[in-house]
């Protein structure tokens, strides 16, 4: 008995265009949710130190406040070693091998047992996603790469940039 369902090749390749798209979307709101995440708490973090530490010279007291929150966070979470990379230009596939072969480096020669893996990440005035995603092992999770913006986007471009609607922060839900 044959079971196979017969499609016609136009009407198979117009499903497969509709469901990939249906991937795709789904992978950018989760990328975009992150990189939102991410923004905010680095955000609310040098928020929240600056206030701790006021506007007049309390050096001193940032720099016990930074050792304290550090030793106490990476107590908790771990070490991480963060590199970066600001280019001034469009994103090429060389910069991406270069911030490879230095997360590559840290990992081999300097990371001590119990850190967690470095990332790399390089910031761009212009990036091309496909140069990102053929560079890159599929499985990537070190070597990130973002444009950054040459002023402070105001807080509706940000939402527009980031897609945001559909994230509520945790504040908001209660």
């Amino acid at each position: 008995m044959d079971t196979q369902i017969k499609l016609s090749e136009g009407s198979s390749e117009k499903i497969y265009t509709m469901i990939r798209s249906s991937v795709i979307t789904a992978q950018n709101r989760v990328y975009s949710a992150v990189n939102y995440a991410m923004v905010t708490a680095y955000w609310e973090i040098g928020e929240q130190i600056f206030k701790a530490c006021g506007e007049s010279d309390r050096a001193e007291y940032g720099k016990n406040l930074l050792k304290y929150l550090s030793s106490r966070l990476t107590a908790e979470f771990g070490k991480c070693f963060v590199l970066f990379d600001l280019k001034t230009d469009k994103l090429t596939h060389q910069d991406i091998g270069q911030m490879q072969m230095y997360v590559n480096y840290y990992t081999r020669e300097l990371m001590n047992e119990g850190d967690n893996p470095p990332i790399g990440i390089v910031l761009c005035a212009e990036k091309n996603d496909a140069v990102v995603r053929y560079t890159l092992p599929e499985d990537n999770n070190q070597i990130f790469a973002s444009k950054y913006f040459t002023y402070l986007p105001t807080e509706e471009e940000l939402k527009r940039e980031l897609r945001t609607e559909a994230f509520l922060k945790i504040d908001d839900e209660k």
